[in-house]
């Protein structure tokens, strides 16, 4: 028997049956309710940036660094700086241009940023072109190639003094964008001071960011971890829109149609130092995509990339609009302007595994959040797998859910792997969690005609429909499974329902949810055709939607459990129970045990916890584990990536309007 396949998180392996208390199964709307949150939220730190500004303000009116002072004695400049700063800089600026030196520049960049911050609140353009020249001039001595004894020291001052000025700059656009505007507004506002903002990756191209903030301006409270690393330029939250009906890029039919994503701006010059040519050319604030740019090459010097790929990920999911499509995704299958289908919050990587999160009843992707923030930056993993995540109305009939992500799976594929070439594709891993486990599971699945003899009294061939309703028909029940999901991770997943499903808060949730109209219609023209007689006994009557799916005794949920899954798939349970380890309630108030266990999975892990506990460390650590295993047993079918990644540019022979249509259908 396998070591792993009974163990529970803290090392505790006693197994203890207790009597299913029958109330604690009647918690089931209360802990859907509490599904994905877990007290997070990101809030504009306004108080302590305020404060930092007074800080400098008031730091100002003391003498500067002593590198800074040394240098002003020696150019004689050091008590004319105390009542004459504006004279100073321009006798600094004349004879740096002159004859450049580097102590000479580092002063105008540290005097040039402390001048910025005396200028009054009117005076805001005065202000940013000072700290447009102060990230400058540190910027020159970054790039400097000549070795000296004081580089390192000087290039540290540098780095700070650039992020600081460089932070005031995003600051200084961002006060002047409105929400809703366009990016032609902040970008205008770095143009007026001859900036010129580009990209390294088109992803985060300037031109699909409405908006850019400084990521450290925002406080982030109830994450498991926050990934930061300090290094040279100022980490970025930008709102990419993207809008698939009219971009060539095909990797917008498969990202949020408004999101944010991290970048880091770092600014460099645009001309020499040499004679102030730099001012009449414009300079570069260049955005740097984290995920694929750990370091820079400065002047030979290698230096860290400074980064923030927490805050964006939790500023955008922790919000009321991800609550909101959790409700109006359980009662109403239409979502609106929301996105259904595939997301991803990164750029699709070549030769990177695909990892699909696959959410549950009542819930939204924002129920990943903790788990994705750590595999995202987990170093090895994130080399190797690329993390996508499937939106979709959760009253829907999980047969019907299960279809429309077996149609995206198809879809994605055929976007960026048209030839079905890439190995990486045939590794993807499916992470569901409680029915979104059951979706996971439908697409390892080859049913033949088990469904159809569930829900009917005649076979297919039999039934009386026109070629549309035939189509939907082998949709939904005669479907193949989908070869590139090679392992599957079921989390709190009721493979045997829920009783709660059962009980009069089921009943009564299941009276409330709306079938899709497309839906209604194809069943009533099913039954014209047919007559009623034609659905199976066991079938007639039963609640066609999510909650009546998800019932012990359901019918579909019972053939479900009994077609096996595909051979070459392996698969995996984590367990939820109630209470801590000797005593573990055989539920996690939600699904019981027996339920979520299955016999032939090759690794089970029990955690202590509730339904809604999918997120805890214990259980993050388990999936990570498997996914290294996956790694370890794939080494040889997959090749490696590169450590950096390009970003790839549009198919040549892409059609927006070709893609739309198609996404159109298949999502319907």
């Amino acid at each position: 028997m396998d070591a792993n396949r009974y163990r529970i998180a803290g090392g505790w392996t006693l197994r203890v049956e207790l009597a299913r208390p029958r109330r604690i199964m009647l918690i089931l709307l209360a802990g859907l309710v509490l599904a994905g949150c877990e007290g997070t939220a990101v809030k504009r730190a306004r108080f302590q940036g305020m404060m930092g500004n007074q800080v400098e303000r008031v730091g100002v009116f003391h003498p500067p660094g002593p590198t800074t002072e040394a240098l002003l004695e020696c150019e004689g400049l050091r008590s004319q700086n105390r009542f004459d700063p504006t004279g100073v800089l321009e006798e600094l600026t004349r004879r740096n241009e002159a004859e450049p030196n580097p102590d000479r520049t580092l002063a105008l960049a540290e005097l040039s940023y402390r001048h910025a911050r005396r200028q009054p609140h009117l005076a805001r353009k005065v202000s940013a072109e000072l700290d447009r020249d102060a990230a400058v001039y540190a910027a020159f001595i970054l790039n400097d190639p000549q070795p000296q004894a004081s580089d390192l020291k000087r290039r540290c001052q540098a780095i700070e003094i650039h992020n600081r000025a460089v932070a005031q700059l995003i600051r200084y656009v961002d006060a002047k964008t409105l929400p809703g505007e366009s990016a032609e507004l902040w970008r205008q506002g770095l143009s007026d001071l001859g900036i010129a903002c580009v990209s390294t990756e088109s992803f985060i191209s300037p031109d699909r960011l409405t908006t850019v903030t400084v990521a450290s301006d925002y406080k982030v409270v109830g994450m498991q971890a926050q990934y930061k690393t300090d290094g040279l330029g100022v980490p970025i939250m930008g709102r990419r829109k993207a809008n698939p009906n009219q971009s060539i890029d095909p990797q917008d039919a498969f990202v949020p149609r408004s999101m944010l994503v991290p970048a880091t701006g770092v600014l460099e010059p645009g001309g020499a130092l040499s004679g102030g040519a730099w001012r009449s050319t414009a300079q570069s604030l260049i955005l740097h995509d984290p995920y694929a740019t750990q370091s820079l090459n400065c002047g030979g010097w290698t230096i860290m990339l400074a980064s923030d790929r927490t805050a964006p990920l939790a500023a955008e999911l922790d919000t009321e609009a991800f609550a909101q499509i959790a409700k109006m995704g359980l009662f109403h299958s239409d979502l609106g302007q929301v996105h259904v289908g595939l997301l991803m919050p990164q750029p699709y990587r070549p030769g990177k595994i695909p990892v699909v999160l696959v959410h549950g009843l009542y819930s939204s992707p924002a129920t990943w959040m903790q788990t994705l923030n750590h595999l995202q930056n987990d170093p090895v993993l994130s080399s190797r797998y690329q993390f996508w995540l499937y939106l979709y109305p959760t009253g829907n009939p999980v047969l019907v859910s299960g279809m429309r992500l077996r149609s995206e799976l198809a879809l994605i594929r055929n976007v960026f792997d048209p030839d079905h070439q890439e190995p990486a594709f045939d590794q993807m891993v499916l992470v569901g969690h409680s029915m979104g486990g059951l979706l996971s599971k439908l697409q390892v699945q080859d049913p033949g005609d088990t469904l159809v003899q569930t829900m009917f009294t005649r076979p297919l061939d039999q039934i009386e429909a026109t070629p549309e309703l035939r189509e939907q028909l082998d949709n939904l029940l005669l479907f193949q499974s989908r070869p590139e999901v090679k392992r599957v991770i079921f989390v709190a997943t009721p493979h045997r329902g829920s009783r709660v499903a059962n009980g009069s808060i089921g009943r009564a949730i299941s009276r409330l949810i709306q079938r899709p109209p497309e839906l209604q219609e194809s069943i009533d023209q099913f039954i014209a055709l047919n007559g009623p007689e034609v659905i199976h006994p066991d079938c007639r009557g039963l609640a066609f939607n999510s909650l009546g799916n998800l019932k012990f005794d359901n019918p579909t949920l019972t053939a479900m459990n009994q077609i096996p899954i595909r051979p070459d798939v392996t698969f995996h349970t984590v367990a939820l129970k109630m209470g801590q380890p000797p005593l573990l309630l055989p539920t996690d108030g939600v699904v019981g045990y027996p339920s979520a266990h299955l016999h032939n999975a090759a690794s089970e892990l029990v955690v202590p916890g509730t339904h809604t506990d999918h997120q805890k460390i214990e259980v993050t650590h388990e999936i990570k584990r498997i996914l290294r295993v996956h790694l370890e047993e794939n080494a040889a079918a997959v090749v490696p990536p590169p450590a950096v990644m390009v970003e790839q540019p549009p198919l040549p022979d892409f059609d927006p309007l070709a893609l739309r249509m198609q996404l159109e259908s298949v999502r319907r």
